[in-house]
């Protein structure tokens, strides 16, 4: 249980520590298989992520990944994150769905982002996935 002074219960560092070591295995996937590879790894492209949710369970992974991502030693871009919260949501019996999009930059370079829901609550991504053309959809229906 979480204290006033912000210390975290030997629960949330568990989950912080799962979060942390599957964003390391997403990012070395990401970076070493082609992405025909890691795509199965988000889901099937058929079906719906549609199934019943639990908010606690999102909202555990959403702050493990956000706890995590940030101390990781290396690069854990949007990608690793949809694919760690995809797996920690199907740990805990959640369906999800994540969408990868493209949109272009200033330079006319195109930049690619992913985010990941279960229902209709964002898991990772959020921040201005609005400005991306969803290009791709998995689910994962546990």
């Amino acid at each position: 249980m979480s204290t006033v002074n912000s210390k975290l219960s030997l629960r949330d560092v568990g989950r912080a520590l799962e979060a942390f070591v599957l964003l390391g295995i997403a990012r070395m996937l990401v970076l070493l298989l082609s992405f025909r590879y890691v795509a199965p790894l988000l889901g099937s492209e058929t079906g719906e992520g549609r199934r019943q949710i639990s908010p606690s369970a999102v909202t555990v992974v959403r702050l493990a990944i956000s706890r995590s991502h940030h101390r990781t030693p290396w690069t854990s871009n949007c990608l690793a994150q949809s694919l760690a919260a995809t797996w920690m949501l199907k740990r805990r019996g959640c369906a999800t769905t994540t969408y990868l999009g493209v949109r272009r930059d200033a330079n006319n370079q195109i930049i690619a982002h992913s985010w990941t829901m279960t229902g209709d609550m964002f898991v990772t991504g959020k921040r201005a996935h609005e400005r991306f053309t969803v290009t791709k959809v998995f689910h994962v229906n546990k």
